[in-house]
């Protein structure tokens, strides 16, 4: 529902369908311990080519997954990708 809002008051397209979870990280526990963290997820394009695109995320720990899906939103048509994050490990 964040997304919802946030898109109404700031008047632009919600993105909350753009990525969606195909197999639950807990479905993926013993495959291996790569640190890909694209390999679950899965992107429809059209929310995503030619947008700027603002990725909320609640905490940010290493910037790792951040910087992945930056690198995929802009391989995806992604004219700019910014992170907003609600909290940082230390």
């Amino acid at each position: 529902m964040v997304c919802y809002y946030l898109s109404e008051w700031l008047g632009i397209t919600d993105g909350f369908k753009a990525i969606w979870i195909e197999e639950d990280r807990e479905q993926l526990k013993g495959k291996g311990k790569d640190k890909d963290i694209l390999r679950n997820l899965q992107f429809t394009r059209r929310y995503i080519r030619g947008k700027n695109v603002v990725l909320l995320d609640d905490v940010l720990t290493t910037g790792e997954s951040f910087r992945q899906l930056q690198r995929k939103m802009k391989q995806l048509g992604a004219l700019s990708v910014i992170g907003v994050f609600l909290g940082k490990t230390i």
